[in-house]
């Protein structure tokens, strides 16, 4: 999960595959265009703050979802 990523998610995703597998990401992901970094992410949340949002929904079809306050995610 993030807050407001602003463009450095790819650190974050690297940060997060130290401790294992990263299956998917859930936040804000600001200015974030580099979307070669969410290849291999079954599940892909871009929320409040992303500005590409209709880029990422419309690439990652079935992988990317609307979210936002109130949103259940059953794992």
């Amino acid at each position: 999960m993030t807050g407001c990523a602003h463009p450095r998610m790819r650190s974050i995703l690297e940060a997060a595959s130290k401790f294992g597998k990263v299956y998917g990401i859930v936040g804000g992901f600001h200015g974030f265009h580099d979307f070669k970094a969410f290849e291999g992410l079954s599940l892909i949340f871009p929320c409040h703050c992303t500005q590409y949002k209709k880029e990422i929904l419309d690439s990652f079809e079935g992988k990317a979802l609307e979210c936002g306050a109130g949103l259940v995610i059953e794992l």
